[in-house]
């Protein structure tokens, strides 16, 4: 194996079903994405190899993304913290942030870097930046495909 993939193995179908007969409004559609198969296999092997490295490569003070850390854990340990601040009548300032996807903002030239320098090896690299960057989307018109784009923005 060479290490490298087609491009059109990464590509996305999306199409909306109708939930009922005769469906007219946005609500009555509901989205599906068909997802390549080699795509899917080879995202399940990444997966299941990087758990077995994930406590190792994530911070204690990360929240999400291992096994017994959960992000509302991160919520409960703030409401812990006001509550406590209020019942002893302590002085602060409350500052209430917005949480968007994490996915939305990665910088993916960056994390790739991360990667090497933690010990990942450059065909493992290749392979997760496969995934992320050659990702394609065709909604499905009337049983036909419209044509592809990239995605700007998030995973899939």
């Amino acid at each position: 194996m060479s290490g490298t993939f087609q491009r059109s193995l990464n590509s996305t179908f999306l199409l909306l079903l109708p939930k009922k007969e005769r469906a007219e409004d946005l609500r009555d559609f509901r989205p599906i994405s068909l997802v390549g198969s080699v795509y899917k296999l080879l995202a399940k092997v990444l997966v299941n190899r990087l758990k077995l490295v994930m406590g190792e490569v994530i911070s204690d003070s990360q929240q999400a993304f291992v096994h017994g850390r959960q992000i509302l854990d991160a919520v409960l340990i703030a409401n812990e913290a006001l509550d406590s601040r209020l019942k002893d009548n302590i002085p602060g300032l409350l500052l209430k942030m917005d949480i968007e996807k994490a996915f939305d903002h990665v910088n993916w030239d960056f994390l790739m870097k991360v990667m090497s320098k933690m010990g990942f090896g450059h065909r493992w690299i290749n392979w997760m930046k496969w995934c992320f960057s050659t990702a394609t989307f065709s909604i499905i018109i009337n049983g036909s495909p419209s044509g592809f784009f990239q995605s700007s923005r998030g995973l899939r």
